[in-house]
């Protein structure tokens, strides 16, 4: 009897260090898995909190603790995000029910965020979605058909105008004759250039780069140089190769691009506009910069220049025949080739665009 008590009793503990054994190897599993759901969770670029039925946080990502700037596991009234995000989470924990909002946030750079309070079985979770990308598209698109508007209906206003004097007084001396059909014409080139450089804009965009290939980026400029001198007689560009600058480019459409410079940095110098084009490159990229000793840009505007329908002195651009197309058009010819396009300013002094582009295309 004492060795079946004894072999029992060894059993009993040898079972008890195999269950405990068990437990621990369940605890570390479950340990490791909540690891590697923290791990999934901060990789998200959306804001991810966890809570349960009390609305205690149990779990927050890392974008969640940036967008709330909080390092600990609460979310706190003193943001308006926060704020906005406890009042959801109470409305969801009092009605059991998904609920969303939506926030912009003025302080700095607008940024717009999505808000949603899902309730599942014992938790609720709220999701915090960066929208700003989204909402940046809807206003470029709402800006750019009012701007393209406005930038027609000033022509059309205008050449309605002459074209009712010109019914209503059929007498008129000959040199007034003369000025009004000078600017109904200038009118009509205007609309004419806005809406040829709308539609190469949209082709740009939307047409894949097939001609593609090795060019002398020298020889590009020259060719720019021989364009741009046809309408600009009077402007002096002087081209320097520091070394040789061969780089995969279409050079059809990048001769675009570096008229489009070219043209902007003449207008916008006192005639007659001195330009210097400068050509180096690297083991990787090439590069293309154009000095010129014009107005210059502010600091303020600098960052919008790229954007379509923008100029900086709007009634110089109008009496030039700019709408605010050009940099944008060689900003996005830039980019499809996978390049950089850097400008430097100074007021009064001038500017320098630099197009730096890739010389080999992998």
């Amino acid at each position: 009897m004492e060795l079946v008590g004894s072999v029992i009793i060894f059993c009993l503990i040898f079972y008890i260090f195999y269950l405990k054994k068990q437990i621990n190897k369940c605890l570390l599993i479950k340990e490791e898995r909540e690891k590697e759901q923290e791990s999934l969770l901060d990789v998200l670029a959306e804001g991810i909190v966890i809570l349960d039925q009390e609305g205690i946080v149990v779990r927050m990502n890392t974008a969640a603790k940036q967008l709330l700037g909080t390092r600990k596991l609460l979310i706190e009234e003193n943001s308006p995000l926060g704020a906005r995000s406890l009042a959801l989470i109470a409305v969801c924990q009092k009605r059991k029910v998904l609920v969303t909002d939506s926030i912009c946030l003025e302080k700095g750079k607008k940024r717009y965020f999505d808000l949603i309070v899902i309730p599942y079985e014992d938790k609720m979770f709220l999701l915090m979605q960066d929208k700003s990308s989204e909402q940046k598209v809807l206003e470029v698109g709402k800006d750019f058909i009012a701007n393209a508007s406005h930038e027609l209906k000033t022509p059309i206003t205008i050449i309605r105008g002459f074209a009712e004097t010109l019914q209503d007084m059929r007498e008129l001396p000959k040199e007034m004759l003369d000025e009004i059909l000078e600017k109904i014409v200038r009118n009509c080139k205007r609309m004419d250039s806005l809406v040829r450089n709308l539609l190469t804009l949209s082709d740009i965009e939307n047409i894949p780069l097939v001609n593609q290939q090795a060019c002398d980026l020298f020889t590009l400029v020259e060719e720019s140089k021989r364009a741009i001198l046809a309408v600009h007689p009077q402007a002096n560009v002087e081209i320097i190769q520091q070394s040789e600058t061969i780089a995969e480019v279409d050079p059809s459409i990048l001769e675009l691009a570096l008229v489009n410079v070219l043209d902007n940095a003449i207008k916008y110098s006192k005639n007659p506009a001195k330009i210097t084009v400068l050509l180096h490159q690297n083991a990787k990229t090439a590069t293309v910069s154009i000095q010129d000793q014009g107005v210059g840009i502010s600091p303020q505007d600098l960052e919008h220049i790229f954007d379509r329908f923008y100029t900086v002195n709007k009634a110089h651009s109008r009496k030039l025949g700019g709408a605010g197309l050009g940099l944008s058009l060689v900003k996005t010819i830039i980019e499809k080739h996978e390049g950089t396009l850097q400008v430097a300013s100074t007021v009064g002094e001038g500017s320098t665009f630099t197009l730096s582009l890739p010389r080999f295309r992998i």
